[in-house]
């Protein structure tokens, strides 16, 4: 092998490894980008399951409930 082969070898090489390199790269950013939406998504979700406030507070029910039963007493 010659030194014009050995460079062009040498070349070929890195631009292999580069390439391999940089598809690894895009492999890692797709898999942290559908993590991200994933994450995203179950937290959208989980909200939409939380209960909702009540209209009223837990006074003014009281209140109601009690007027309510004053002909019962």
């Amino acid at each position: 092998m010659d030194s014009k082969d050995a460079a062009s070898f040498t070349f070929w090489t890195v631009l292999s490894k580069t390439r391999l390199l940089l598809g690894v790269k895009i492999a890692k950013a797709a898999a942290c980008r559908n993590f991200v939406k994933a994450k995203q998504e179950a937290e959208a979700a989980q909200e939409a399951r939380k209960k909702k406030k009540l209209a009223w507070g837990f006074e003014a029910k009281k209140r109601w409930e009690t007027k309510s039963n004053m002909g019962y007493m």
